[in-house]
């Protein structure tokens, strides 16, 4: 008798880590898309559509790709700029850390403040991937966070009879749209900081519409090299940067009026975290 109580207390133990593997295996948990614009500073785009159609993550253990998003959802990324983002989805996946992310365009155009328009040569539709820097942990008791960051500048490239900076002030000249390429970078917003802030200088005066940069972000898009990234201030000098992976930077602006400035210190970002950053001194 006690050796039969013997064994099936050790088949219990047996079923119960079974049961309790395969509840591992199955957790899910939820992951929000957001999407966001890396912006360049021109006056003369009105709007910059791009049209997605599908989103995958990659499980970092697996290397299998698990769909975040399938559809059909336009959206201008010229809106998205300076902490606003857009809501692609909400889905649940399988608990784990996804360490990169596909997204498949089925068109994308853009529009002048002049009125003219502009549609990418895609050829159907294209996909591009990005790593997810830091990496989307997914877990079964709260949301993740991906945003999804477009590099506009670098997305959309203009012919043009100009040369310079020639090119912000004179519209008319921009022959149209010489290369499309998808650039954008990803992380999870949970496990990322954000740096925002006042653009102002020593005597008090505010730069409004400056371009704001974070220099020496470790490599986003894979191509071997150091990244920035970019936003421009609102009218009043109000900037905000999301999704900022952990590091210490240094934060430089340029004004519209070809004035540039410089963080009076670097910019140490955290997990979590909101660094605020006012004050900037003229090179």
């Amino acid at each position: 008798m006690k050796t039969l109580k013997k064994h099936v207390w050790i088949l219990t133990l047996v079923l119960l880590a079974t049961v309790s593997g395969c509840k591992k295996k199955t957790e899910n948990g939820n992951v929000e898309v957001k999407l966001t614009d890396d912006p360049f500073p021109v006056s003369f785009v009105a709007s910059a559509h791009i049209n997605i159609t599908k989103i995958e993550v990659k499980n970092a253990e697996t290397d299998d790709y698990v769909t975040v998003f399938e559809g059909n959802a336009d959206y201008n990324v010229a809106a998205l700029n300076n902490g606003v983002t857009a809501s692609v989805s909400l889905q649940s996946v399988p608990a784990g850390v996804y360490d990169e992310v596909r997204v498949t365009l089925g068109g994308a155009s853009i529009e002048l403040t002049d009125g003219r328009h502009f549609n990418a040569n895609i050829n159907g539709s294209i996909q591009e991937n990005a790593e997810i820097e830091p990496a989307l942990r997914v877990e079964g008791d709260n949301n993740a966070s991906l945003l999804i960051d477009v590099d506009l500048a670098e997305t959309f490239e203009f012919d043009t009879n100009l040369s310079g900076n020639d090119i912000i002030t004179n519209v008319m000249q921009i022959v149209g749209l010489s290369n499309f390429d998808f650039n954008f970078r990803a992380a999870d917003l949970n496990q990322s900081g954000t740096v925002e802030g006042t653009v102002t200088d020593d005597n008090g005066t505010v730069y409004g519409n400056a371009t704001v940069k974070l220099e020496g972000i470790a490599d986003l898009d894979g191509d071997g090299a150091p990244d920035d990234i970019i936003t421009i201030a609102n009218a009043q000098g109000e900037f905000e940067f999301l999704g900022v992976p952990s590091g210490t930077y240094t934060l430089t602006v340029e004004a519209e009026d070809g004035t540039e400035l410089t963080a009076s210190t670097q910019v140490n970002v955290t997990p979590g975290n909101i660094e605020t950053v006012n004050q900037f001194r003229i090179n």
